[in-house]
């Protein structure tokens, strides 16, 4: 049995600012130019499950609905005046998908869940995606999917006991990616991080303590980053809607914002917005973010790519860098989770640490033992090519679609 499936995403923000001073000359270019040219930067999931749903004989689309460049080209080409959702809306109605699976689940309103359900007939499933933070305001819209795949037993937990039906569906790796990018046969980076960095509870603050304990304890880390503060209006902006939305819930007023995407936003965060406070040595250490396949670049580089997961993650490994890493293998050192023996073998296929003492010393293992580290992560990337990769998901979420369908 085969279906027509779009996947709905947006990217980050961050990330489009680091596309399009590279291609100014894009937005010129036709939709389907922009749209696959951007898709082809290998970023976060990018086409990969368009490329791996097409192999199994479905017909499957890409949608990314927060490029504006791209999306406003698609209303020109189609003689239409619209903007974000309304754009969006339209797509749909014109590919007349039996599946629509919206990675970026949290930013619509319940309200246009149930739109595309009554105006688009073809439409026989529609799957969210939850690895974020959340709060109760999201559940009306999360209650609107026919399932939620989740990224790992956290979320999926937390989904069961609301009474939303839910599989759980870990990130990935894309084994192409190996032919985009030049694996050196001898590393020139000891140890490197790739990641946000945003101080609360939900997101970073833990992450931010132990590099900063690595830092003190004399590691050297190449830390790849989009970090910079908040320009002061901007965070008065912020902190403002922070405390507007929580007036708002306090009130049971939620739905008056479910449809503002900032307030959206701003509410699922569980502590005031705020600029980070990190040392010199921290700042000293940062480099310019990279994204896509200059991210996996660099990660080549590297003897050592080092995970620890935002707060939101609970209990449970979830985030795709553990993928990432072991995939164009280099050597994994990640948090200790409940769940990672499930994924990877603790000190045969990763290096894991239970303290930023313990990743110290572990980093400081793996560099004085190179072929030892070689040796594990080796292991891990053969772990992740068998078990980890975006086939591997695809064709497990392709499973899970038959069955609702038949």
């Amino acid at each position: 049995m085969n279906y027509r499936f779009v996947k709905v995403t947006s990217f980050y923000r961050s990330f489009l600012e680091y596309y399009y001073p590279k291609k100014r000359d894009i937005i010129a270019e036709s939709y389907e130019v922009q749209l696959q040219d951007i898709l082809n930067e290998g970023f976060g999931w990018a086409d990969f499950f368009k490329t791996n749903m097409n192999k199994l004989g479905n017909e499957a689309h890409e949608i990314i609905w927060n490029t504006n460049h791209i999306q406003r080209k698609w209303a020109e080409e189609n003689n239409l005046k619209l903007s974000g959702s309304d754009i969006l809306h339209h797509q749909l109605k014109k590919l007349n998908p039996e599946v629509i699976f919206f990675q970026d689940s949290l930013s619509f309103p319940a309200g246009f869940i149930k739109k595309i359900r009554s105006t688009i007939p073809s439409v026989k499933l529609i799957i969210g995606w939850l690895c974020s933070p959340h709060s109760k305001m999201h559940l009306e819209t999360l209650r609107e999917f026919d399932f939620v795949c989740a990224c790992s037993p956290e979320f999926t937990g937390y989904l069961t006991n609301q009474g939303i039906k839910n599989y759980e569906l870990n990130h990935a790796f894309e084994s192409s990616i190996l032919n985009k990018v030049i694996v050196p046969s001898e590393k020139d980076t000891d140890l490197m991080f790739a990641g946000s960095f945003v101080g609360s509870s939900d997101f970073h603050s833990e992450r931010i303590k132990l590099i900063e304990s690595l830092l003190k304890s004399g590691v050297k880390i190449n830390i790849y980053t989009g970090y910079r503060n908040i320009p002061w209006f901007k965070l008065k902006g912020m902190q403002g809607t922070y405390i507007l939305a929580g007036l708002l819930e306090k009130a049971g007023l939620e739905k008056m914002f479910t449809g503002i995407p900032v307030l959206k936003k701003t509410a699922s965060l569980s502590e005031m917005p705020g600029n980070l406070k990190l040392s010199e040595t921290f700042m000293n250490s940062l480099k310019s973010a990279v994204y896509g396949y200059d991210m996996f670049r660099e990660i080549c580089k590297a003897r050592i790519g080092l995970n620890t997961h935002g707060g939101v993650a609970g209990d449970y490994a979830a985030n795709s860098r553990m993928f990432e890493i072991t995939g164009v293998g280099s050597l994994l050192i990640t948090d200790m989770k409940r769940n990672i023996s499930e994924l990877f073998k603790p000190d045969e296929e990763v290096l894991v640490y239970n303290s930023a003492e313990e990743c110290s010393e572990k980093i400081k293992w793996a560099l004085e033992n190179k072929a030892e580290s070689a040796r594990i992560a080796a292991a891990g990337q053969k772990r992740t090519l068998l078990e980890h990769t975006f086939k591997n998901r695809v064709e497990k979420l392709n499973e899970i679609i038959i069955n609702h369908l038949a």
